[in-house]
């Protein structure tokens, strides 16, 4: 039988192949620090993006103005990247899953919510 130790409490125990942990064992949860930075990537592009606008076009913000686009688009990249994160938390999933998933993912919707706010009348 084996024990092992963290911290000074037994958090698993093996015999014979079998393993037994607790709750208290250190876990690597890399998913949730992967959904951060690419959250946080996705802002920083979304941003440079809409600074690259105002600098170019300082009086006329049109074609992206960003209380129609930025923060819609903002706030569904989060949300895209922290409940994939969920998600590949979850089942256990590596956590290269987060950024080729959520990326694409709130790329998709910023574009299809782009082209319905250009198409929507009186916008």
């Amino acid at each position: 039988m084996t024990g092992t130790l963290w911290r000074g409490g037994v958090v698993r125990i093996a015999r014979g192949g079998v393993r037994q942990a607790t709750s208290e064992e250190p876990r690597d949860e890399a998913q949730m620090t992967a959904a951060v930075g690419t959250a946080s990537g996705l802002l920083a592009a979304l941003t440079a993006v809409f600074g690259a606008v105002r600098l170019v076009r300082p009086r006329r913000s049109e074609p992206i103005p960003w209380a129609l686009l930025g923060r819609p688009s903002g706030l569904t990249a989060v949300a895209v990247c922290f409940g994939t994160g969920f998600l590949a938390l979850w089942p256990g999933l590596p956590w290269w899953v987060v950024p080729v998933v959520a990326a694409p993912g709130a790329g998709s919707v910023a574009v299809l919510l782009y082209r319905h706010r250009r198409s929507a009348p009186g916008v």
